[in-house]
């Protein structure tokens, strides 16, 4: 009776301690899960009107989905789990951070099952030591600070679903591989159409799910086609050559060029070649996050890697690159010996193919290890289940100190999401160099800058740190024309504000006097430079639109003609394209000025001009719609509401558009009315 007991603890044993991390992973994350949404979650979720519905409908549910291209695929079953989390849990950061965190810990759960089959094929399916290893796996990877953006910033649910949906189809494929091969065609047959689902539902969360025909062949390789209990290979490895490797990388090859793909270096600073050699370097700084996390690295904004323009340029891409080569030879050498290693090594690498390659990308982020760091960890732990009985111990000890490593930094860094002002100043103070974390910072400081209770001298103090920051973000990178707007942005609210403090002294009879801010005399000219000739970006035209609404709303200061000077420099940027939605934006609000300044035949041709290039943008046609009525060209007015009232349209823009079409109508029966009041003395008169 005790063995009996004794043996079922044995057998419960690996999913408590999977259970018992999972608890403290959920103590780790806690702090960060009230923080608010950030960055670009703003725009994706908080600001995206198709996830605001008052039912859930098929249609309603299509429409999110696909309302927001973040990817080739639009990437819908993410967006589409947006609307519902907004529709059943509201619209608060809290339940959407609730729900990316259970989502961690079901991926926890894949990996443990994952990896105690895995494990199963080396080890033996009855060995104690698969269990706990499978279980330290998951409970690493788990509290792993490196897969918190993946968690904390809701957006990267894209990554963590696309995880989920590939983890399934390895265990599903592995089953039905199983089941096949005992003549269990049935349950095969089942298992294999879970695992296409759950590829299919992981390629339209994130296209990274299109590696997993590479996880496949690992898989094939190193356990369904070898036993490790006889050591000799089972069956032929060629046909899995053929499926999971060669067609894939034929059929993919095909669609990048067919898709054009590549086509995206035009707006990035460094080429294919560039690309690819910072790559290098970009690796072994993950492998180094991931085995050996350094509290000071992570952060959100990693534009501070240095591009590598050369093998020599710097030398540690030609280290990197032979390094690579190295680690990639040995894995292949050793898969027998050291499969676990060299499996988890080479799964590493594959799951780094899409991104940190040859695509036209950013270079460096840290979720493009949410699922790599699988790799890793299973390496290092499976490595250790095949030592000696006294190297597991001290290998098991060292790796439950990292457990309590990991859960440290992870809770820290989840403090600082708490809060975006923290989070903020946490990653400038960690990359003082990234012209991200500065241009962020600075951001914190013009927020800090608003607060009417604080005093004047605070007020300008941190205006004055805004602007510090912002000249660091444009030193860092000398491409970008953001910093410099955000410093134009700046300068016009505080000249805005003295000019308010100047009519104060003057009816109170105080001479108190506001010192101005201190910026260089190169900015103006420098700004000049960039918005004409230097790659635009979105972020430059959404600051162009910011200074001009700001002056329109008497809200900023600037130099008479300032901000029409700067929209047509940017304008005439060849890098701007001549059919973009933000040239459409910039014609719109071009437009909006010459409406505000009572020049309405100008403001109709720009109008028309940005309805021409964007005609599917709601927005763009409501403010169309009420710039050609105020002309009189009700027809046109009427024209433009009625097509966008044709499409889906979010209810907030189908309430906006149906009220303006209203107010058209309105106008147009009064102007009517009174061309009839006018016209009838004159036929009165004929008679």
């Amino acid at each position: 009776m005790i063995a009996k007991d004794e043996g079922r603890f044995q057998c419960m044993l690996p999913w408590l301690l999977l259970g018992a991390g999972m608890v403290v992973a959920v103590l780790a994350y806690w702090p960060g899960l009230s923080g608010p949404f950030m960055f670009d979650d703003v725009a994706s979720i908080k600001n995206n009107q198709y996830l605001q519905v008052d039912e859930l409908t098929p249609e309603n549910i299509k429409h999110a989905a696909f309302s927001h291209k973040t990817g080739p695929l639009y990437r819908p079953i993410p967006i589409a789990s947006f609307l519902l989390n907004t529709h059943f849990f509201g619209s608060d950061a809290f339940s959407f951070k609730a729900a990316n965190l259970g989502i961690h810990l079901f991926n926890g759960l894949l990996i443990f099952i994952l990896s105690r089959i895995l494990l199963g094929f080396v080890l033996g399916r009855a060995a104690k030591t698969a269990g706990l290893s499978a279980a330290l796996i998951a409970v690493l990877w788990l509290v792993h600070p490196i897969n918190l953006t993946s968690v904390l910033y809701v957006v990267q649910r894209m990554a963590s679903l696309s995880a989920l949906f590939v983890l399934l189809a390895m265990i599903a494929y592995i089953k039905a591989r199983l089941a096949w091969s005992s003549s269990q065609k049935q349950h095969a047959l089942a298992w294999f159409s879970l695992m296409a689902a759950a590829a299919l539902a992981g390629i339209f969360s994130k296209e990274n799910a299109l590696l997993l025909p590479f996880y496949f062949f690992l898989i094939e390789w190193f356990f369904l086609g070898y036993d490790y209990q006889q050591k000799q290979r089972v069956g032929n490895l060629y046909p899995a050559v053929i499926i999971w490797l060669v067609v894939p990388v034929v059929v993919g090859g095909m669609a990048l060029l067919f898709m054009g793909t590549m086509g995206g270096y035009e707006t990035r600073s460094f080429d294919m070649v560039e690309r690819l050699l910072t790559q290098g370097r970009a690796i072994f700084y993950y492998i180094g996050l991931i085995l050996l996390p350094r509290p000071g690295e992570f952060s959100l904004f990693h534009d501070d890697f240095g591009v590598s323009r050369g093998l020599f340029s710097p030398i540690t891409t030609l280290f990197s690159v032979v390094g690579i080569l190295g680690v990639i030879y040995w894995a292949l050498r050793m898969h027998v010996r050291q499969p676990m290693a060299s499996f988890g090594i080479l799964f590493f690498f594959a799951a780094h193919l899409m991104e940190s390659t040859f695509l036209p990308l950013e270079l460096i982020y840290e979720h493009r290890n949410y699922l790599a760091s699988f790799g890793l960890i299973f390496a290092v732990v499976g490595s250790v289940s095949m030592a000696s009985a006294n190297v597991r111990k001290k290998g098991v000890l060292v790796l439950s100190v990292f457990v309590v490593f990991f859960v440290v930094l992870t809770h820290g860094r989840a403090y600082s999401w708490q809060d975006v002002n923290r989070l903020s100043m946490t990653m400038v103070h960690n990359h003082p160099e990234s012209s991200r974390a500065n241009y962020q910072a600075a951001r914190v400081f013009q927020a800090l800058a608003k607060n009417s209770f604080i005093s004047k001298s605070s007020k300008h103090e941190y205006q004055q740190l805004a602007i510090d920051h912002l000249l660091r973000a444009a030193e860092t990178n000398t491409r970008k024309a953001s910093p410099l707007l955000g410093i134009m942005l700046t300068q016009g609210m505080e000249r805005r504000a003295r000019e308010r403090q100047m009519v104060a002294n003057l009816l109170d009879g105080t001479g108190e006097k506001s010192v101005p801010l201190n910026i260089p005399s190169y900015v103006d000219k420098e700004l000049r430079r960039r918005l004409g000739q230097e790659k635009p970006s979105l972020l430059d035209s959404g600051l162009l639109k910011q200074l001009s609404e700001c002056e329109r709303r008497k809200d900023c200061v600037f130099e008479s003609g300032k901000i029409d000077e700067l929209l047509g420099i940017f304008m005439n940027n060849p890098g701007l394209g001549e059919k973009t939605v933000h040239k459409a934006k910039l014609l719109e609000e071009f437009a909006l000025r010459a409406y505000e300044q009572g020049d309405m035949q100008k403001a109709q041709g720009l109008i028309a001009q940005a309805v021409d290039i964007a005609p599917n943008y709601g927005l763009i046609r409501i403010n169309g719609a009420v710039i050609m009525a105020s002309g009189g060209d009700y027809e046109r007015a009427m024209e433009y509401i009625q097509g966008i009232l044709s499409v889906p349209l979010p209810d907030p823009i189908r309430a906006m558009a149906e009220k303006v079409l209203k107010g058209v109508e309105e106008r147009k029966a009064r102007a009517e009315r009174l061309n009839e009041t006018k016209e009838k003395p004159a036929i009165e008169s004929k008679g």
